[in-house]
């Protein structure tokens, strides 16, 4: 191994190690609480060298986010199967998404919020990770509603783009909701999390069913 490979591996490794300990501080102080100077001291780095690899917390965040994305994108990918027809995909995918949720929550905050940032066009350079990552999402459902609408299980009139938009945005909805209104919606409509959970998925398969 040459010197430029050694110091790019070492470069990877220490970037690999500040996401480990801004992981530690962000799951345990939240976003809001983490402080660079925090992460910096569990990293066992000075500010300055911590500088060098992530210049903001939103950065780091991000970085945490695209891990939580590789466990999602799994978790996915197992549960959905060849044999399986274009809605059952869709359905599967969903709910996978939730188990997401619930399974593996301090990385779905990081997933969650690097989906909701506001990206600009001007920013989709700096964000091309969030940016591809949300394109991604979104075609690998455009082609499970086109899928489904070739095998006849989805109806033949819907159209496959603005289709996946809907999915990804009621499915983030309904989350969005469990976030912030879980104990009121329990308390004073007596619907629990997962009977709502049950009910997109019942509406979801008979907004889309042939």
């Amino acid at each position: 191994m040459g010197i430029a490979e050694r110091r790019q591996r070492e470069r990877e490794q220490r970037s690999q190690d500040i996401v480990d300990a801004a992981e530690e501080v962000f799951f345990s102080k939240g976003y809001e609480g983490a402080t660079m100077d925090e992460i910096a001291e569990t990293a066992e780095l000075s500010k300055g060298t911590l500088y060098l690899y992530y210049k903001t917390k939103e950065e780091l965040y991000f970085a945490i986010a695209m891990r939580g994305d590789a466990i999602l994108r799994k978790m996915t990918l197992e549960s959905i199967h060849e044999e399986m027809t274009g809605l059952q995909k869709i359905m599967a995918m969903t709910q996978a998404y939730f188990r997401f949720y619930e399974e593996q929550r301090p990385y779905f905050d990081a997933l969650h919020f690097m989906d909701t940032a506001t990206i600009t066009r001007e920013e989709m350079d700096e964000h091309h990770q969030a940016f591809e990552r949300s394109e991604g999402a979104l075609q690998l459902l455009r082609n499970l509603v086109a899928q489904g609408v070739g095998d006849g299980s989805i109806r033949s009139d819907v159209d496959s783009v603005r289709q996946a938009l809907l999915v990804w945005g009621q499915a983030l909805g309904v989350i969005q909701i469990l976030i912030s209104k879980e104990c009121m919606i329990a308390d004073v409509f007596e619907v629990t999390r997962e009977s709502l959970m049950e009910s997109f998925y019942v509406t979801l398969e008979r907004s889309l069913s042939a």
